[in-house]
């Protein structure tokens, strides 16, 4: 086949899904998918195991090997048959199992049928088998109008819409993913809105969409009971707490940190967050003081005694207090004159705004941005 769409009329040229291997979700489906189908009675394991490794077989190899040549017409079917698990499927195994699956209904197709006249009275197998059968009844889905077994199907509680599991999931992956609602009801066109069975819908929807699915009807209950969803600022876990209460106890084990649910800080009752905030930007602004002020602090190059200069001009020679050496406090030199090439004002000040605006991105966290505006310069 030249591409996908052309190998899946080979194998699916009908609509429908009563094929072994259904091919057509590979490119309708929102999960592309191949399917391998037994009729529902089939239960011995070893026929359905080998039926599968069959189909991988054919699957796996024809990627893998190079296309065998054509067979000639004038082969018989069992050359052609036997060709195939030569060149093809390459496993004994199969092609064994195969060989005696062929004979054996061969062989039923030869055995005459019994007359109607002399037909015995059925026995509890017989009255098994027929039950078994009446249950596997097909019935139309509602929504892609193609026929399944009735006991496949996922059914509302109200009218008992039937539909088929493949359009149960694509409906509840849209709801969940796309539109973010948990709110799952019946998709009839009649406008039935009745909850599905629930085990039903267990069974027709993956783990992790049933997973997803509970979460998110779980998180639509707490809100309606008046919870609050809330996140912990230090791991990010998640956790309810009563509209009333603003401390979040986080719940994960070895986490365990409680934070304020309106600002996130750490717990502060009986404190306000807004008396928690004008804390901090006491603090904030003090951190910012105390920075640029210890940018303004020198050291006497001979005694390293500490000491601010004045701003504001004059000489740049100043007389340390305890040793009483002289010396430029501009370049902290015991050689300059005093007539530094450097200004003091403005070398002062840029140091001193450098300090404070470090200190401003350091703890700037937590306080508001317009608070910092300009405060920098007021202070210098």
């Amino acid at each position: 086949c030249a591409n996908l769409e052309s190998l899946i009329n080979l194998i699916n040229p009908e609509k429908g899904r009563n094929y072994k291997l259904y091919l057509r979700d590979l490119e309708n489906a929102v999960h592309p998918t191949i399917l391998f189908s037994q009729h529902s009675s089939t239960v011995n394991a070893k026929k359905i195991r080998l039926w599968t490794e069959l189909c991988l077989a054919m699957v796996e190899n024809s990627a893998k090997f190079r296309a065998p040549r054509a067979l000639l017409q004038s082969r018989s079917v069992d050359e052609q048959f036997d060709a195939l698990f030569q060149h093809v499927v390459k496993n004994e195994e199969l092609h064994q199992f195969y060989v005696n699956r062929r004979a054996e209904l061969s062989t039923k197709r030869k055995q005459p049928v019994a007359n109607s006249g002399s037909r015995k009275a059925p026995c509890s197998n017989d009255r098994k088998v027929a039950a078994k059968k009446k249950s596997l009844s097909t019935t139309e889905c509602g929504c892609c109008l193609e026929k399944f077994v009735k006991d496949e199907m996922v059914s509302c509680q109200e009218k008992g819409h039937l539909f088929c599991r493949m359009c149960i999931r694509k409906y509840v992956a849209e709801e969940l993913y796309s539109n973010q609602s948990s709110k799952i009801c019946c998709i009839s066109t009649d406008g039935c809105k009745s909850a599905f069975n629930t085990r039903q819908l267990e069974h027709a929807l993956p783990q992790k969409m049933n997973e997803k699915l509970r979460e998110m009807q779980y998180v639509a209950d707490m809100k309606k009971a008046g919870q609050v969803e809330c996140n912990c600022p230090k791991c990010g876990s998640k956790g309810f707490l009563p509209k009333a209460e603003k401390t979040f106890s986080c719940p994960k084990v070895g986490c365990l940190h409680k934070s304020c649910r309106l600002c996130h800080e750490p717990g502060h009752e009986p404190l306000t967050c807004s008396e928690v905030e004008k804390q901090h930007e006491t603090g904030a602004r003090t951190n910012v003081e105390e920075a640029m002020s210890t940018a303004r602090i020198k050291k006497c190059p001979y005694c390293t005694t500490q000491f601010i200069p004045e701003m504001g001009g004059g000489c740049n020679r100043v007389t340390c207090n305890n040793c009483r050496q002289n010396f430029c406090y501009v370049c902290v030199s015991k050689s300059c004159s005093g007539r530094c090439r450097r200004p003091a004002d403005l070398t002062e000040r840029a140091a001193v705004k450098t300090a404070g605006n470090s200190a401003v991105k350091r703890i700037s966290h937590g306080v508001d941005e317009g608070f910092f505006d300009g405060m920098v310069e007021k202070l210098i």
